[in-house]
C-alpha cells in the first residue's frame, strides 16, 4: 500500500464517490438534454413531412382538376358545400357547375326551370336552394336602402343650406385700388 492510501481518511472516500456521482448525474442530464434535442430534430423532421404531404396532395388534386371533366361540378375547387347533399341529376349538376363559375345569370333562370320541370322532389328543392343561394341577403338590401335614403336626404339638406353657391353668401366685393396718377 502506498502511503497516500494509509494516510488517507475514511472521508476522503466518501468525498471521491460524491464527485464520481456528481459527474455521473452531469453526464446523464447532458445525455437527456441531447435526447430531448434529437426528439425535437424529429418532431421538426415530422412537420416537415406532413407539411410536404399536403403539398404533395394539393398538386395531385390541382392536377386532377385540370385533367377531370370540365363539366363535373365535384372535379373543381369552387364546388360548393351546400351542394355536396344534392342528388345526382344531369340538369342539377349544369346548374351547380354555372354557380360554382359564378355564371348566376344561367342559374337564374335555370333553377325555376329545373323545379318546375322536374317530377323528383329532391331535384325540385335542390334547384330552389341553389336559386335561393344567388339572391342578396334581405339585411344587406335593407342597409343598402337605408344608406340611399341617407345619401338623398344630406345631399337635400346641403342644397336647402349651404347650396352649390357656397352657402347663399353674397359675392365678396370687388376692391378697386385708385390711379395714383
Amino acid at each position: 500500500m502506498s502511503d497516500d492510501a494509509r494516510t488517507s481518511k475514511p472521508g476522503d472516500a466518501r468525498d471521491a464517490r460524491d464527485a464520481a456521482d456528481a459527474k455521473t448525474d452531469r453526464c446523464d442530464d447532458a445525455r437527456d438534454a441531447a435526447d430531448a434535442k434529437t426528439d425535437r430534430c424529429d418532431d421538426a423532421r415530422d412537420a416537415a413531412d406532413a407539411k410536404t404531404d399536403r403539398c404533395d396532395d394539393a398538386r395531385d388534386a390541382a392536377d386532377a382538376r385540370t385533367a377531370g371533366d370540365a363539366g363535373d361540378p365535384s372535379a373543381s375547387w369552387g364546388n360548393p358545400r351546400f351542394a355536396k347533399e344534392f342528388p345526382r341529376h344531369p340538369e342539377l349538376d349544369a346548374l351547380v357547375a354555372a354557380f360554382a363559375r359564378g355564371d348566376y345569370a344561367a342559374v337564374r333562370e335555370g333553377a325555376p326551370k329545373l323545379a318546375a320541370a322536374t317530377d323528383d322532389d329532391a331535384v325540385a328543392r335542390a334547384a330552389r336552394t341553389l336559386r335561393e343561394r344567388i339572391e342578396p341577403d334581405p339585411a344587406s338590401r335593407t342597409l343598402f336602402l337605408v344608406a340611399a335614403a341617407l345619401l338623398v336626404f344630406l345631399t337635400a339638406w346641403w342644397v336647402a343650406h349651404d347650396g352649390p353657391d357656397g352657402n347663399g353668401a353674397p359675392a365678396p366685393p370687388k376692391v378697386v385700388v385708385p390711379n395714383a396718377n
